[in-house]
């Protein structure tokens, strides 16, 4: 399968305090969601939910990262699929501080650096 992301992706151990925020959203316009990160990169975050969103649904996130600090974005939903309990999704940041990105691509490099 060819390879369409932009930056690569890294498992990660985070927290994310995000809501739905598009005026598409099921029940109230703003409303809290619960996700379980499973990989993130400069561009863009995957998560699991039990929730069932649209392509297209926007968050705004608090990602709380490894060294404390909490980052803000946006992001959107691109890719949905089926899982045996829930939906996995694939997202890509549409708001984000350039340092906050940084921030990420920083761990990226320690993180490729252990590995080796």
């Amino acid at each position: 399968m060819e390879e369409k992301r932009k930056s690569k992706r890294f498992d990660i151990d985070v927290e994310v305090e995000s809501e739905r925020i598009d005026p598409g959203a099921k029940g109230s316009d703003h409303r809290f969601v619960l996700v379980d990160v499973t990989d993130i990169s400069m561009t863009g975050i995957a998560f699991i939910s039990n929730e069932d969103f649209d392509i297209g649904a926007t968050f705004a996130a608090k990602i709380k990262i490894w060294s404390g600090k909490t980052l803000d974005s946006v992001f959107k939903v691109i890719r949905k699929e089926k899982k045996a309990v829930g939906f996995k999704y694939g997202c890509i940041f549409v708001g984000m501080k350039e340092n906050d990105a940084l921030s990420i691509k920083i761990y990226e490099l320690l993180h490729d650096q252990e590995a080796k």
